[in-house]
């Protein structure tokens, strides 16, 4: 009889519990959740339910106030002690969050910065490469979104619709766990 733990494949994303807490606000309360490779999720919920909240704890923008967050079955974010759960060091939480990209609602772009500039600046800060090779990947990413044209233009030059594909391009730069093999698997 085969080993119950050989026959169950690990989730690449597992939350189980989650709960973020502002004071006496249960932002997200208790979620558990289990994505498999190449799935696709949406949260849906009116304003103010917690979906942004919830990302930002899968980002480790925000610390959790209960529950965990595992990643291909490693914790992320905290380790076990001596039997105590604590905080990774900022040099392993840097590691762990390299695995996620995230467009925010707003897009968040720095508007003196070109849409090439946006783009380039994620590798060069979180990988420190070199201007040239950050810029030449912007590029390739720029043009998996279709705005090869438009690497020059400033934030206020470009449509929402643009802005919202250079925020892509910039999430997709700092090479998150890819889910899906290549953006043209995503555009399928």
């Amino acid at each position: 009889m085969p080993n119950h733990s050989e026959t169950e494949s690990v989730p690449l994303l597992r939350l189980s519990n989650v709960t973020k807490t502002f004071g006496s606000l249960r932002a997200v309360d208790n979620v558990s959740l289990d994505l498999e490779v190449g799935s696709v999720t949406c949260i849906v919920g009116p304003s103010g339910s917690g979906k942004s909240t919830l990302l930002r704890t899968v980002n480790m923008m925000d610390s959790l106030t209960g529950g965990a967050i595992f990643l291909n079955g490693q914790m992320i974010g905290h380790e076990v002690r001596k039997g105590y759960r604590v905080p990774v060091s900022s040099r392993v939480a840097r590691r762990q969050i390299r695995n996620f990209g995230m467009v925010f609602q707003h897009f968040n772009l720095f508007p003196n910065f070109t849409a090439l500039e946006n783009v380039a600046l994620g590798p060069s800060l979180v990988y420190n490469e070199s201007n040239q090779k950050s810029q030449t990947a912007a590029r390739e990413y720029l043009q998996q979104v279709g705005l090869e044209s438009r690497a020059n233009h400033y934030p206020s030059e470009l449509s929402g619709g643009q802005q919202q594909r250079v925020a892509i391009a910039r999430a997709l730069a700092t090479e998150p766990v890819n889910l899906f093999g290549s953006l043209a698997e995503l555009r399928r």
